[in-house]
C-alpha cells in the first residue's frame, strides 16, 4: 500500500479563481529556495527540492502572501476510489510525526469529480484513520481513545479529492489570510483584501505608481483598495499585524515564525510622505471606518480619505487636489447582486465612466487609467465602450470581471440596434442615451 502513496511534501495555497497568476508572481519575489512552483485552476503549490525549507516556507509565505487564501502543509497524496483505500492510505502516513500530542484534531475539505464524494464520510473516515494510528503507535488498546484538548491548541487537517487523487494537507494558517488584523470594522459587502491586492496586481499598480501615478477609489467603502495599496507601495507584509495556527504547531513552531517576520520587516520600505493613495465616499461612517483601518494597518499618512458624492467629482478637481498629472480609479462598486438596485447600479457605473473615458471619443481622458470589478453584465453598456480587457474573478461567490480601460487611442461606441445593442443580450439603457 505504501508505493501507492507519494509523501513528497510541498506549500500548497488556495487561492481564488482567476488569482493564480498574480500568486505566483509574487512567490517569484520571496527569495525561494530550489524547488518547482505548479499551478492549477484555484491552486498555487510550492515544490521545494529540499523538505527541511517547508517549515520555513509556511511561515514565510503566511506572513508575505499577499493574494492566497491560506497557507497549507501538503503532506502526501494517493489515489482512492472507494472507502477502504481512503482508510488503508490515511492509515498508512506517519501522523505521530506530523500532530501535536493532545492537540483537538479537526477533518474538512471537499470532493470534485471524484467516485468518492461524500465528504462527511470521507471526514469519518479519515479521522478514524488518524485515530487508529495514533492508538496503534502509542501502543494503546485497540478501540481506545486519544485525549484532544482544545486548550492545548487545535490542528486543522484538510483533504482535496480531486478526479480520485486524495491530498492531505495540514493548515498553517488558521483564520484565512484576507483577514490582516486591521479591518475589525466593516461595511456591508467589502471586497476580500486578497482579490484587492491580485486587482492591484493585474492593473500594474505598482509599476505606475512608481513612475508617479496615484491611486483614486471613488466609492472607498471600508478602504480595501487604498489600504492594500499602501501596504504594497511600503512593502508591509499583510500578515505582520496577527496570529497563525503554524506558530503553535510542532512543525513549524514560533521560532522560525519570529525569524521570518524579521525577514519580512527587513523588506520594508519608508511609506512617501506625501499621498498617494485617494478615496472617497458617499457614507461619512464608511469613510471614518476605513481612516481607522489605515490607522491599524500603519499606511494612514499616505491616503486620504474624504466624504464625497461620486456624482460630483470632476476629473480636473480631483488631478489639482492630487497634484498628479496620472490617476488609476479602481473600484468595487455596489451592483444588483450586492447592494445597489439595478439603477443605482448603473448611476454608478456611470459616473465611474465619466471621470475616465470621454463620452464622445471613448478615449480615456490624458493620464487616466479605469479598473472596475463587478457582477453588472451591463457595464460595459452603460458606459457606452467595450473595455480594452477583461478578466474573470470571484468576489466571495459572486462571478465577477475585472473591467480595464487603459488605452489611449478612441474607441467605437456600443451602438443601440432597435432597442438592443451590438454584441450585447439586452436592453439596459446607456449612460449616454439620449
Amino acid at each position: 500500500m505504501s508505493d501507492l502513496i507519494d509523501s513528497r511534501k510541498q506549500i500548497i495555497l488556495p487561492v481564488l479563481f482567476g488569482v493564480e497568476a498574480a500568486t505566483v508572481r509574487e512567490l517569484k519575489k520571496l527569495e525561494l529556495p530550489a524547488g518547482e512552483i505548479l499551478v492549477t485552476d484555484g491552486q498555487v503549490a510550492f515544490r521545494p527540492e529540499d523538505e527541511r525549507e517547508i517549515p520555513r516556507l509556511a511561515a514565510r509565505f503566511n506572513y508575505n502572501c499577499r493574494t492566497a487564501e491560506r497557507v497549507l502543509i501538503g503532506l502526501s497524496s494517493f489515489r482512492a476510489t472507494d472507502f477502504d483505500q481512503l482508510y488503508d492510505c490515511s492509515r498508512q502516513l506517519p501522523w505521530e510525526d506530523w500532530l501535536d500530542r493532545d492537540f483537538a484534531l479537526t477533518v474538512t475539505g471537499y470532493s470534485l469529480k471524484s467516485q468518492l464524494f461524500g465528504v462527511p464520510a470521507m471526514q469519518s473516515v479519515i479521522k478514524k484513520a488518524i485515530i487508529d494510528r495514533l492508538v496503534q503507535v502509542r501502543k494503546l488498546s485497540p478501540g481506545s481513545r486519544i485525549t484532544e484538548d482544545k486548550n492545548k491548541g487545535e490542528l486543522v487537517i484538510r483533504f482535496a479529492a480531486v478526479k480520485d487523487e486524495i491530498t492531505i494537507m495540514l493548515d498553517s494558517s488558521g483564520d484565512g489570510l484576507h483577514k490582516r488584523g486591521y479591518r475589525p470594522l466593516t461595511h456591508a459587502a467589502p471586497i476580500r483584501e486578497t482579490l484587492a491586492a491580485a486587482i492591484l496586481d493585474y492593473m500594474f499598480y505598482l509599476r505606475n505608481q512608481q513612475q508617479g501615478e496615484i491611486l483614486l477609489d471613488p466609492v472607498c467603502g471600508s478602504g480595501t483598495f487604498l489600504i492594500e495599496a499602501a501596504l504594497l507601495s511600503s512593502g508591509k507584509a499583510p500578515g505582520l499585524l496577527r496570529s497563525f495556527a503554524g506558530q503553535k504547531m510542532g512543525l513549524v513552531g514560533p521560532e522560525i515564525f519570529q525569524e521570518e517576520a524579521e525577514f519580512a520587516r527587513a523588506r520594508e520600505l519608508p511609506l512617501p510622505k506625501h499621498k498617494i493613495c485617494f478615496g472617497s465616499d458617499i457614507s461619512r461612517r464608511s469613510v471614518q471606518n476605513a481612516g481607522l483601518n489605515a490607522e491599524r494597518a500603519g499606511v494612514a499618512q499616505a491616503i486620504d480619505f474624504r466624504v464625497a458624492d461620486l456624482r460630483q467629482l470632476r476629473a480636473e478637481s480631483i488631478k489639482a487636489h492630487a497634484d498628479a498629472d496620472r490617476i488609476l480609479v479602481i473600484a468595487n462598486p455596489p451592483y444588483g447582486e450586492r447592494l445597489a438596485t439595478p439603477e443605482d447600479s448603473a448611476a454608478i457605473n456611470c459616473a465611474l465612466g465619466a471621470l475616465v473615458v470621454e463620452k464622445d471619443t471613448g478615449m480615456n481622458k490624458k493620464g487616466w487609467r479605469l479598473g472596475i470589478i463587478s457582477a453588472d453584465r451591463n457595464l460595459e453598456k452603460q458606459l457606452g465602450f467595450h473595455a480594452d480587457k477583461r478578466r474573470k474573478l470571484y468576489n466571495g461567490m459572486i462571478l465577477c470581471q475585472l473591467f480595464q480601460y487603459f488605452k489611449t487611442g478612441p474607441r467605437p461606441k456600443i451602438k443601440a440596434v432597435k432597442g438592443n445593442y451590438i454584441r450585447g443580450t439586452d436592453s439596459s439603457s446607456s449612460c449616454h442615451d439620449d
